[in-house]
């Protein structure tokens, strides 16, 4: 969070804080993604490559192919979500702030599970590019 919490501050803005918090931290993580996506792909893409197992060399790469665009998916949705989220400051009651919170809670659990499908990837490129680097 750029800013400590107060204590003057009342519970629903330390709440709005939290979750503006969350959705920059969103945005730089699938960023950063789409960077790290661009450079699998193009050291994926590298001649030295040409001469090993293609089968799983275009496997990673469709993979990376499927991760990239659900990535920019996400990226459209954080920046819709975000702008949905200003809406939470015309809340008058609390069925109104719990739709903003489940909204919220139900969108984290969309990004973690897309930042580990990425992670569980990268987990299969890093032995593969480790085994033709020491061939």
């Amino acid at each position: 969070m750029k800013n400590g919490i107060k204590e003057h501050y009342r519970e629903e803005d330390i709440q709005k804080m939290k979750l503006e918090s969350d959705v920059e931290n969103w945005e730089a993580s699938v960023e950063f993604t789409e960077k790290e996506i661009d450079f699998f792909t193009d050291l994926l893409n590298l001649p030295q490559f040409d001469s090993s197992p293609a089968k799983i060399r275009l496997s990673l790469l469709d993979q990376l192919e499927a991760i990239h665009k659900t990535n920019k998916a996400c990226s459209r949705e954080i920046l819709e979500f975000s702008n949905k989220l200003e809406g939470m400051n015309e809340c008058e009651d609390i069925q109104c702030e719990t739709y903003f919170l489940n909204s919220h809670e139900e969108f984290r659990d969309k990004i973690e599970k897309h930042l580990l499908r990425f992670r569980a990837l990268k987990g299969r490129i890093f032995p593969y590019l480790s085994r033709e680097f020491v061939r």
